[in-house]
């Protein structure tokens, strides 16, 4: 018993060395959604993920992308971010909350980030 629970201590711990949190990339991203000033950048009359994922990516800077995810299956056709934290790739709704902010909370199965496509070159000009 006792060689199995420091096993799975051992496993924890390596996980944590391995994956730790990056709390700066975080507090960044909560404050970009607290400042940004959305507006209507393509002009089509909408102020939608297009506008928000624009004002995102202007204030976050060339770290974010901005990526396209359209799947068939679920309807999703919406435009977010893309940051990478030194640790892996976090999806950020622009449209969220600085508590509520993760593409995969908000949006569920409906996100399928198998359809994901960076269109930064395409919306990040605007």
């Amino acid at each position: 018993m006792k060689k199995a629970f420091f096993t799975v201590a051992l496993l924890f711990a390596f996980c944590l060395s391995v994956y730790p949190s990056n709390e700066a990339v975080h507090k960044r991203i909560k404050w970009v959604l607290s400042n940004m000033k959305v507006v209507d950048v393509n002009r089509d009359g909408k102020v939608d993920c297009i506008d928000y994922s624009v004002a995102f990516y202007k204030l976050y800077g060339d770290n974010a992308q901005i990526i396209h995810n359209k799947n068939p299956r679920s309807g999703m056709n919406h435009l977010f971010i893309r940051i990478w934290d030194g640790n892996g790739v976090l999806d950020i709704e622009p449209q969220g909350t600085p508590d509520l902010y993760m593409m995969s909370l908000i949006w569920g199965t409906r996100y399928d980030p198998y359809y994901n496509n960076n269109v930064t070159s395409s919306w990040g000009q605007m």
